[in-house]
């Protein structure tokens, strides 16, 4: 499993969705990154060992409160500072 994979797991938990939609919403995001930002992303092809993922989803399943926070935070602040579409 790559750490995208993770990511795209976790967040469709967190909010209640697909993973395929939540696949469709954060893949023009990773696009933009890597454009602005050569590179950027590359971190998140990482391939984990299954111990080191099922190990990583159950600590990110620990912290799902924490989690949406952090998501309504960032949105709150691209929000508030013109860059969310």
């Amino acid at each position: 499993m790559t750490k995208r994979q993770m990511v795209i797991q976790i967040l469709s938990e967190v909010m209640g969705v697909s993973e395929s939609e939540m696949l469709d919403r954060m893949t023009p995001a990773f696009r933009r990154m890597e454009f602005k930002y050569p590179g950027s992303t590359k971190g998140f092809a990482v391939e984990l060992g299954d111990a080191e993922a099922q190990a990583t989803l159950a600590l990110l399943r620990s912290e799902k409160e924490g989690v949406l926070a952090w998501l309504v935070e960032g949105a709150a602040k691209a929000h508030r500072d013109g860059w969310a579409e």
